[in-house]
């Protein structure tokens, strides 16, 4: 069953708040040191279509970057070890519409995956301000790379696929279909827009990092510690 307009995800403002909080923080603590010429996206159609910040490395001219934050407060301070792929969600209008990950629309050629681990958060859960980001967890990985190995692991299905399996979850009111070791389909039926997403494990994730202090590292105030990144 669709939605109508006025009941899809009241705090899309307050989330959008959160992610400018987490960009500003990364900015100067992560993005201007690992790459260089870092130039935020102000255009809200590129924006739209995955891309947050425009980079340069010393191998790659013009990085189009999609930050991608465990920004809600159930897991700041506490984060899982995975992240979520949008793959079918609800539109403003109750429409089903491709999630972020597979959407044909997309120009992402890299996410920055981020977890909070340490952050001053008010009475509602909510981080107010940059200066409140204590430790974050940074991923960068190549995204082309990552959807690649996802199309294997789901065996080359197409959308209308996935799509079955996205409708027969809400149906069912199924919650989690395993894929694999480490992926897993998710149904949040107590979200606005009733999302299905692929849940992968940040061990497969790393497997698509970048490589250097840029693809996996801790960034605090007083700089950046790489993480061991498996070969």
């Amino acid at each position: 069953e669709g939605f109508t307009m006025y009941n899809i995800n009241p705090d899309r403002a307050k989330d959008d708040s959160q992610e400018n909080i987490i960009n500003t923080f990364l900015v100067p603590h992560y993005f201007e040191k690992v790459f260089i010429n870092v130039r935020p996206v102000d255009d809200t159609d590129m924006q739209g279509k995955g891309v947050d910040f425009k980079c340069d490395s010393n191998t790659t001219k013009d990085m189009l970057v999609d930050v991608k934050a465990m920004s809600s407060k159930k897991y700041i301070n506490d984060p899982r070890p995975t992240y979520s792929l949008e793959v079918s969600t609800y539109n403003r209008n109750g429409d089903e519409i491709t999630g972020w990950f597979f959407s044909a629309e997309s120009m992402t050629e890299y996410y920055t995956f981020v977890w909070i681990h340490d952050a001053k958060v008010d009475s509602n859960g909510r981080i107010r301000s940059a200066e409140d980001i204590n430790k974050v967890e940074v991923m960068t990985v190549d995204a082309h790379a990552l959807q690649d190995y996802i199309d294997d692991v789901l065996y080359d299905n197409d959308m209308d696929d996935i799509f079955q399996i996205a409708q027969s979850m809400r149906w069912r009111e199924e919650q989690k279909i395993a894929v694999c070791p480490g992926i897993c389909y998710r149904h949040s039926a107590h979200l606005p827009e009733k999302p299905v997403t692929l849940v992968v494990h940040k061990d497969i994730l790393q497997r698509f990092a970048l490589s250097g202090i840029a693809g996996h590292c801790w960034v605090t105030k007083d700089g950046i510690k790489e993480i061991y990144r498996r070969v």
